[in-house]
């Protein structure tokens, strides 16, 4: 890895404290850190050390600021500067020095960090034209509608190439569907190269991209706003096909005023929203009137009892018609749809179901992390029907453990019923008596049986009859009546039905035809 220098050049010995401690507590990637507090100490630092990023207050040089600037430019070094005056002066003395941000006393300290980081992590690529990117403080007051001087900003913006303050704003944002994580900083040339034609101000701001459009770079044929749609349905198209990524954009609207671009960044944020419903890798037009619809968070008594049951039954077609109608049954359309916080929080009510049923089973809860996760990622996510498969694809493993679990212990119960079965066979047996001998209740025990065995309690016990009795046909000289009672039943006539609706003839015939002797 490259060795980072950063050198702080700052007269204030609290303010150069406060920095290191910035840097030092933040994870900043820093190999060598070094201060000085004057001018002439600046320079010569610069000249011999050559440190590759510079945290500069502006004041602190007079005589030698030509000489600095001229060796900021000559090594390359990254520059950050600050200032105390929000004048013309120090902005253009920012821009010779080719500065990477220029923040005004007091800052914010998030903005703050959030460039350093850039500043110090971003790679320039051979070739590639960099300064387009470049974050400035400017943008940030633009994007979060604080106090500016719109001709400061004018003059600023005509060094990128703008005619008019850019105050188109579009937010976009890497899916989580992506399997590995996104270098924004990494996206910022193919961006540069596929929209380039419209000359976005790019900035990244949190764990998205803000892009900054001048409406004199849109073709003035169409509607800025469809024209942009057009422009981003193609370019998510490419970055899917091209970086194997799918990412969302949204548009707020166009104002002519510079003061409004905040106002169509939060648009843009909101027009976002949708994505929770429709998915990702879409392009989202600014929503005109936004309606949030009513829904209840909670479960009914009725709708808990429901999936706990689908639940306890393992009935996997059942919870997933259960679960896709929780996803399904809202009022959605472009502009009217449910609070997103009000559909998770309904979401966490039927994890906390499935917690209850984990409790009735203690070895669920070793599945404790992938609940845990699964928490995480109701409260995070970002597409509802992801979020209820994920809870689906949960329950369902739910249902194997547990099948596996009682297959394994239910395989002993039956065994233990069956010996029971055939050692009293003759007995007058009733379904209670063998659930009971087992401590099962019948209809439970009724139900594993048959899933066990592929048999009804009934079905068996007159089967394991019949076959006691085909003995006694062969190998004694009894009567069939006598046979009947047995073999356990109290009815010869309805032995004899049974018999042959299992072997096709009579007891009688069937003893001729299979012991002729007698």
């Amino acid at each position: 890895m490259k060795h980072m220098k950063i050198l702080i050049a700052e007269r204030d010995e609290l303010e150069r404290k406060g920095i290191r401690w910035v840097l030092s507590s933040n994870q900043i990637v820093i190999t060598q850190l070094r201060e000085v507090d004057n001018e002439k100490d600046c320079l010569d630092v610069l000249f011999d050390w050559k440190p590759d990023v510079i945290i500069l207050e502006l004041e602190m040089l007079n005589e030698t600021r030509k000489q600095v600037t001229n060796l900021l430019i000559e090594h390359k070094t990254k520059t950050v500067v600050h200032t105390n005056h929000k004048t013309f002066e120090a902005a253009a003395q920012a821009l010779e020095m080719k500065a990477e941000a220029l923040f005004i006393k007091p800052y914010d300290t998030n903005e703050w960090l959030h460039n350093v980081k850039r500043v110090v992590n971003s790679q320039k690529q051979p070739g590639a034209d960099n300064d387009t990117f470049i974050h400035h403080g400017w943008a940030y007051d633009l994007l979060f509608g604080r106090v500016f001087d719109e001709s400061l900003i004018q003059v600023q913006v005509r060094t990128w190439g703008y005619e008019q303050i850019p105050t188109l704003a579009v937010a976009l944002s890497p899916d989580k569907s992506n399997k590995e994580q996104v270098n924004l900083t990494k996206l910022i040339p193919f961006i540069n190269k596929e929209l380039q034609a419209y000359r976005p101000f790019i900035l990244i701001v949190q764990d998205h991209f803000v892009l900054l459009f001048s409406t004199e770079f849109l073709p003035s044929t169409e509607d800025p706003i469809q024209s942009l749609r057009r422009i981003l349905v193609y370019f998510c198209q490419r970055i899917k096909n091209e970086k194997r990524l799918s990412v969302s954009a949204s548009i707020g609207n166009w104002y002519d005023d510079p003061e409004k671009v905040h106002q169509s960044y939060w648009e843009a944020k909101r027009a976002l929203l949708r994505r929770f419903y429709f998915g990702g890798n879409q392009v989202f037009s600014p929503i005109k009137n936004m309606v949030l619809t009513d829904i209840d968070p909670f479960l009914s008594p009725v709708e808990i009892d429901e999936f706990l049951t689908h639940l306890r039954n393992t009935d996997r077609e059942m919870l997933k018609q259960w679960l896709y109608l929780q996803a399904n049954n809202y009022p959605i359309t472009e502009e009217s749809f449910p609070d997103s916080d009000n559909v998770r929080i309904r979401l966490t009510n039927i994890l906390s179901h499935i917690r209850r049923f984990m409790l009735e089973k203690p070895y669920l809860l070793k599945e404790e992390l992938t609940y845990r996760g699964l928490f995480k990622d109701i409260l995070t996510g970002e597409v509802l029907a992801d979020t209820v498969n994920n809870i689906l694809f949960f329950c369902y493993r739910l249902c194997d453990l547990v099948e596996h679990e009682e297959t394994s212990y239910n395989s002993i119960l039956i065994n233990k019923a069956i010996r029971y079965i055939d050692e009293q066979y003759a007995a007058p047996l009733t379904l209670e008596e063998v659930a009971n001998f087992v401590h099962r209740n019948s209809q439970y025990f009724s139900s594993i049986f048959k899933k066990q065995t592929g048999y009804s309690f009934t079905e068996y016990l007159q089967g394991k009859r019949i076959q006691e009795a085909q003995v006694l046909l062969k190998e004694t000289t009894l009567t069939i009546t006598e046979i009947a009672y047995q073999v356990g039943f109290t009815d010869p006539g309805y032995f004899s039905r049974v018999f042959k609706s299992q072997h096709g003839s009579s007891p009688s015939v069937w003893r001729t035809n299979n012991n002729p002797v007698i």
